[in-house]
């Protein structure tokens, strides 16, 4: 029997790499945006320290440019937060897309998959038919041969 031999293997192969690849990348945003979350929350807990520190202190008498040092420490770390959570929505934008992207890539593979797997069951349905005419030729050339002794 005769290999099956798939002739857009090169392709499919293509697409479950890039597939692999974007999976990847996906993976890699995720893990970014763990990290980015970590830091608005350390920021957060920073600036509810310094909240309550402030307050602490305002109740025990701070002079006036300790007050407006530690309000300059915690406009710091608002402007901080500012920042990560707009780089937090620009990251959330990129995985959306990557998800997509993905998604494209998948419904990409899985249509390769299905016409390999359609040519593979033609492919079988050819060998079948092939085993089954060169069945019929043996039966009815032992079926002549049969025919011809009886004959003599």
């Amino acid at each position: 029997m005769k290999k099956f031999n798939f002739r857009f293997e090169a392709i499919l192969k293509m697409r479950i790499e890039r597939e692999e690849t974007i999976g990847k990348e996906l993976g890699e945003l995720q893990v970014r945006l763990e990290r980015l979350n970590a830091a608005v929350a350390g920021v957060n807990a920073r600036i509810s320290e310094d909240i309550a520190a402030r307050q602490d202190a305002a109740v025990l008498g701070l002079s006036v440019a300790e007050f407006q040092q530690r309000a300059a420490g915690i406009a710091y770390l608002e402007k901080k937060r500012s920042e990560l959570l707009i780089e937090k929505l620009g990251l959330e934008s990129s995985i959306e897309d990557k998800k997509i992207e993905l998604t494209e890539a998948m419904k990409d593979r899985k249509t390769m998959e299905k016409l390999k797997e359609n040519a593979f069951q033609e492919y079988m349905e050819a060998f079948e038919k092939n085993e089954q005419k060169i069945t019929d030729e043996l039966v009815s050339y032992n079926g002549a041969k049969k025919s011809a002794e009886n004959d003599l």
